[in-house]
């Protein structure tokens, strides 16, 4: 490399993009099948049987470990989306950037800065268009708005069914043992505690396709801007979620290091083009 290149570190996301939207997937799974469960304590009530029990238990360890693995998967992702960003306006990735997932976990705060972290994430990865710019934040601002309204339901519902908790509790672990229960009040008790998480369960739908769609729209905007520095013209497709062990090296004249900065990077790379470095 000769004095006048500078080598810059690119990271690979494609590959974590599509563990995220998998992981994401299969988290609104786990949740339906936890939300919906009582339905199944329902008809154990009329036939004692004590399976149940363990296909309840399955489900709350389902949808816990699912909801842990999506988290972690998507800080990831966007930790190393951010550091692209950094990358492509000409800057290092500090300690700083790396500690911005904190807010993710601070109580209060995570109701809103992470919305402002993702939402200023999508904004730079699509460029200088107005249009493209303004479409992102609205994805984002849709996708979070759907995630304060789910856990906004979730919240309702419990507190709807707080004068029943106890009752449940009695007859969830009576089904689950397969004692006889009244089959009649299980019915009603059951079927309750669906019918009010209902309003959830089609709230995290939403949440989840929406979550899918940025995930997707953002990495592919990244592609686009290493497409453009690589030389490649425009090309059909939108998105290409797969890891790959292709190289990544773009080798550009000096006075090029300002169209890492310029916003201006709209074609669509192709398959193999993440991954590796970038030197300028």
């Amino acid at each position: 490399m000769s004095p006048t290149q500078t080598r810059l570190r690119v990271r690979p996301i494609a590959g974590w993009a599509t563990a995220t939207m998998a992981a994401i997937a299969a988290c609104t799974l786990a949740y339906l099948w936890w939300t919906l469960e009582p339905l199944l304590d329902a008809w154990a009530a009329r036939r004692e049987v004590a399976w149940v029990g363990r296909v309840d238990l399955a489900a709350e360890v389902a949808f816990g470990g699912t909801a842990g693995v999506a988290t972690v998967l998507f800080l990831v992702w966007l930790t190393k989306a951010r550091a692209n960003m950094r990358v492509f306006r000409g800057g290092r990735f500090t300690m700083r950037d790396r500690l911005a997932a904190v807010v993710w976990l601070i109580p209060a705060t995570n109701l809103v800065l992470p919305l402002m972290q993702v939402t200023d994430l999508a904004v730079a990865s699509a460029g200088r268009d107005p249009g493209a710019r303004r479409r992102m934040t609205t994805l984002v601002g849709l996708w979070w708005g759907a995630n304060l309204a789910t856990l906004l339901a979730y919240a309702g519902a419990v507190y709807e069914g707080r004068g029943y908790a106890i009752e449940l509790h009695d007859l969830h672990q009576g089904t689950a043992r397969g004692k006889a229960v009244d089959a009649a009040l299980a019915g009603d008790l059951f079927g309750g505690q669906v019918a009010r998480t209902l309003p959830s369960v089609v709230l995290i739908l939403l949440a989840a396709v929406l979550a899918l769609v940025v995930v997707a729209r953002v990495t592919g905007a990244q592609y686009a801007r290493v497409a453009r520095l690589r030389g490649a013209q425009r090309v059909s497709g939108r998105t290409a979620l797969r890891s790959t062990a292709d190289d990544w090296t773009v080798v550009l004249p000096t006075a090029a290091l300002a169209g890492l900065a310029d916003g201006d990077l709209t074609a669509v790379v192709p398959l193999s083009a993440l991954g590796g470095t970038i030197s300028a």
